[in-house]
């Protein structure tokens, strides 16, 4: 931002329109932020990996550098430390066992293409080219926080992937799937056929399954919130004064003398005067402007009061190309000008050199002072003037085609509560809080007696996934914009409580139960698994061709579905036939099969093998390269505590 800044005041026309963009692109996420002091902090631990652990203090080292970003939510900003301390403590040194390093040149080169493709990039999205050098250097301030181990990642990507190799039997069966179909009859037996009661599953075998397949079932543990909401809407005696004050600014604006006067009165009432709008970009205000009159108030279905008071129309045009330099002071500024239009322009004739910057923007982005040095001047006019309280020489270039623009007072006031009234429900709040306790029954009794109706939400840490490359907007349950309430959750116990302001809305919140398993123990899974599997041994043993059969033709291993069935086990065990007329049995997900293969279609013999190796090759390195990072972070164990900590 200090260089925005810089900008800003040297060039402060120029950069407008930059200045303006990278503003509104920037989120400004809520911040998590570890600010020290005099008090002693608990050095929590916020992750293990491998049994190490990472410590807040070491974690914020990192994150402070994420922190200076703007443009970063907070999300991000959690996101792209935790990448960082995966990297710096277990990914870098595995790297380095195998020979992976990452050394200045490689970094320096990465910089120079970066600032290559941003610089495209910018140039595509139609920046002017002398904006493009300040926007590119600080998209790289902040992507060379993670350029090493950017670079490091594709290079060990790349190693992965060399290690696969189509041998013969490996492009023998892809070409076999591509070019092979496969004729023949089959026998469904639905597993309904047999009765539940007909199969013994024991509470012991469910537990031993479960157990045994837990893996398959991860979790990363939940917090269950009751809450209570407040509203914070304005009373009838808030809208009706509101209302009132509209209409008297109203009164007042119409009553004043001239465009000065109207000015005044708006801004008064805290409403504004921007630039000239471009009159086809208005909306409904457009007629009665054009009209060069007033719009409104009128009150919108928002709750929001909008009126639009005419002050002034010009015939301009769009947008400028200019050439601006800064001077020492406005009689310097003004010497200038008289020599450039001496000398028609000619900026390398002056007695003394100064530093031009190309430039250009849109008359409805300038405010109302900056246009007025703007309208009505014509190509190749110089002028001086004031930009941003920086003397400054200005030579128009060229013009844009001409629009019409009109300049108004704006007002917009909302219909909102007034302070009384905030104090009014703060108050409930307050009493709701001195009544509700610390358990779920007195949470529910003090509902009761205020004729509230308490609410559930499910905080779930599936946002705290081990994967550095994972990233999601962190909420309690589908409450909108509840980061806040969430990460509260993972560091609170079982009846604690806490007060949330969210959009215009007062959360009374406590955590009801705590569940910290990593896995779930699904035992209804289990015995439905466990029940198919004793289904089929039992009809497997009876399994045999004699029964109806119904036939199949030209299945091919991507098939998705034989006639009707729709059931992977039994097509890819159709396709993986190598013999014909040998029965075989399959374990479906809801019916057991017998299957005969009456014919194979295709070349059996398949000379093609060297030169269908290298696009298989190809395809499986590509696949290895998408996977390769996952795979190396999966290999360690991490558990990340960061919710469960005082952050």
């Amino acid at each position: 931002m200090a260089t925005l800044n810089t900008l800003r005041t040297k060039y402060g026309i120029v950069l407008s329109i930059v200045i303006a963009v990278v503003l509104l692109a920037f989120i400004l996420g809520d911040q998590l932020s570890y600010r020290g002091g005099d008090q002693q902090v608990e050095d929590a631990t916020v992750a293990t990996i491998n049994g190490k652990a990472v410590k807040q203090s070491e974690y914020y080292k990192v994150r402070e550098a994420y922190d200076s970003f703007q443009q970063f939510s907070s999300d991000v900003v959690a996101d792209q430390s935790m990448q960082s301390v995966i990297y710096d403590s277990y990914l870098a040194p595995a790297f380095k066992q195998v020979g992976i390093n990452v050394v200045q040149g490689e970094i320096d080169n990465y910089a120079r293409m970066f600032g290559a493709e941003t610089a495209e990039q910018y140039r595509n999205y139609g920046w002017p080219e002398e904006q493009i050098s300040a926007l590119v250097q600080n998209s790289w301030m902040a992507e060379r926080l993670s350029a090493e181990r950017t670079i490091a990642a594709q290079k060990f990507s790349d190693h992965y992937a060399a290690g696969f190799y189509a041998n013969k039997a490996d492009v023998e069966d892809q070409l076999r799937k591509e070019n092979l179909t496969f004729d023949g009859r089959y026998v469904a037996v639905p597993y309904s056929t047999v009765a539940d009661e007909e199969v013994v599953v024991t509470d012991e075998e469910v537990k031993a399954y479960a157990e045994a397949h837990r893996v398959d079932n991860p979790r990363y543990g939940s917090r269950v919130l009751r809450y209570v909401t407040f509203d914070i809407e304005p009373s009838a005696e808030d809208a009706e004064q509101i209302d009132n004050s509209v209409n008297t600014l109203h009164a007042t604006v119409l009553a004043a003398s001239d465009a000065e006067a109207i000015k005044s009165v708006v801004r008064s009432a805290g409403g504004k005067v921007g630039g000239y709008k471009n009159v086809e970009t208005l909306g409904d205000e457009k007629s009665a402007l054009v009209a060069g009159t007033h719009y409104g108030p009128v009150k919108g279905e928002d709750n929001v009061w909008k009126a639009f008071y005419y002050l002034d129309g010009v015939k301009a045009p769009v947008s400028f190309d200019f050439s601006i330099a800064e001077a020492e002071s406005m009689p310097k500024a003004e010497a200038i000008v008289a020599e450039l239009v001496a000398n028609n322009g000619d900026s390398a004739k002056l007695s003394e050199p100064i530093e031009f910057t190309e430039g250009s923007v849109e008359l409805a982005q300038l405010t109302e002072n900056q246009a007025k040095n703007f309208i009505g001047r014509k190509e190749g006019d110089i002028f001086a003037f004031m930009n941003n309280g920086v003397p400054s020489v200005v030579k128009i270039n060229a013009l844009g085609e001409v629009a019409d623009f009109v300049l108004t007072a704006d007002v917009e006031k909302a219909v909102v509560a007034s302070e009384k009234t905030i104090r009014e429900i703060t108050s409930k709040v307050d009493a709701f809080e001195a009544e509700m306790g610390a358990t779920v029954e007195s949470f529910q009794q003090a509902a009761d007696n205020s004729s509230y109706l308490p609410k559930s939400v499910t905080v779930s840490r599936n946002d705290y996934r081990p994967n550095p490359y994972y990233q999601v907007q962190r909420m309690a349950g589908n409450i909108p914009n509840s980061r806040s309430m969430a990460v509260w959750a993972y560091g609170a116990g079982v009846g604690e409580t806490k007060r949330f302001n969210i959009d215009g809305t007062i959360y009374v919140a406590m955590v009801v139960s705590v569940d910290n398993e990593k896995y779930t123990l699904n035992e209804s899974a289990a015995r439905r698994a466990l029940l198919r599997d004793k289904k089929y041994a039992k009809l497997a043993e009876t399994l045999t061709m004699d029964a109806e059969t119904t036939a199949f033709s030209g299945v091919k291993f991507e098939d998705q579905t034989i006639g009707d069935v729709r059931d992977a086990h039994l097509i890819t065990a159709i396709a993986s036939s190598r013999n014909e007329n040998a029965p075989t049995k399959v374990k479906g997900t809801d019916a057991a099969y017998i299957f005969v293969v009456e014919k194979i279609n295709g070349v059996e013999e398949l000379p093609a093998v060297e030169q269908e190796r290298i696009p298989i090759n190809t395809q499986l390195a590509q696949s290895a390269q998408n996977v390769a990072m996952n795979v190396l972070v999966g290999k360690a164990e991490i558990e990340d505590m960061r919710g469960e900590t005082s952050l």
